[in-house]
């Protein structure tokens, strides 16, 4: 059987990383939703630019989903890995003291 070698300090630096792209990630939608928001109407009022929008919209609020849905993802990772560390952590006090 193989020993797991586990570290929990490697862990909880490695979920900060994760917290970090997920700042980013949030900052990069929050910055091209702003961007988009502040154009003009340039696709105009006609067909053509109401055929346009409608092409348009759906593309965009994608965009905006993935940015907002990796966000969430590597907040939700830095979560579980913070968690698993601290388990880790308290197994290894466990086991410390049954053997002491």
């Amino acid at each position: 059987m193989s020993t797991l070698n586990v570290d929990p300090a490697q862990m909880d630096a490695d979920a900060d990383g994760f917290s970090r792209v997920s700042d980013v990630a949030e900052e990069i939608g929050s910055y091209v939703r702003n961007g988009l928001g502040n154009l003009g109407n340039f696709w105009g009022g006609d067909k053509t630019g109401s055929e346009f929008i409608e092409a348009w919209n759906p593309g965009v609020l994608g965009l905006l989903g993935t940015f907002s849905g990796v966000g969430d993802g590597m907040r939700a990772t830095a979560d579980s890995v913070t968690t698993s560390a601290g388990l880790y952590r308290r197994s290894n006090e466990v086991n410390t003291e049954l053997a002491g």
